[in-house]
């Protein structure tokens, strides 16, 4: 499946790279508005400027960013956004032009499996964090889905009340998104 997918980019014109540091920087406006696009696609909300503010500022502080690009032309058409951590890569976010690429594109399989696992892989990561999304088509590209807890630290006390409903809204729809029921703990 993962020739296929990469004959089928490469006969829609799309090549591939990883950008990272300065040229990241560079870029930073289309990556994020890129991400932002796929994320209000799929009904989750995202604001352009927050997207760029936070790639500026993980890059300014010399996080290990790291950005694989589809591109036609001189145009990027795709990106997938993760970062370095010891001995992890994880992958935060994913965005698509589907103007360019259409609806059903083999670029994302290329973009977010394929080059970060062959660049992990060069560097002796053993570890790959995809995230929940799109947990069925990453099953069957051979990732294994785990139970992820999280924990959120509120030290305002008058906020913990708001930030609990919020935090409960945002659980259940991630169980719905999944078809599983939220486990929610709070003090």
């Amino acid at each position: 499946r993962r020739n296929l997918d990469r004959q089928a980019a490469v006969d829609a014109g799309v090549t591939f790279d990883r950008i990272e540091k300065d040229e990241l920087a560079n870029n930073a406006a289309r990556v994020a508005e890129l991400t932002m696009m796929n994320r209000q696609r799929y009904g989750a909300s995202a604001r352009f400027e927050h997207n760029e503010t936070v790639l500026r500022q993980l890059l300014s502080e010399g996080v290990d960013v790291r950005c694989w690009v589809g591109r036609r032309g001189d145009e990027i058409v795709g990106v997938c956004l993760g970062f370095r951590k010891h001995d992890r890569i994880y992958i935060k976010s994913v965005g698509f032009d589907y103007t360019a690429l259409g609806e059903r594109s083999s670029v994302y399989f290329v973009l977010m499996f394929d080059l970060p696992v062959a660049d992990a892989y060069a560097e002796g990561v053993r570890q790959v964090e995809f995230g929940m999304g799109s947990h069925e088509a990453k099953i069957v590209r051979g990732c294994e889905s785990r139970n992820i807890s999280s924990a959120f630290i509120m030290t305002d006390p008058e906020l913990r009340p708001e930030v609990a409903g919020l935090l409960e809204e945002y659980s259940a729809q991630r169980a719905s998104m999944f078809g599983a029921e939220p486990v929610l703990a709070h003090s």
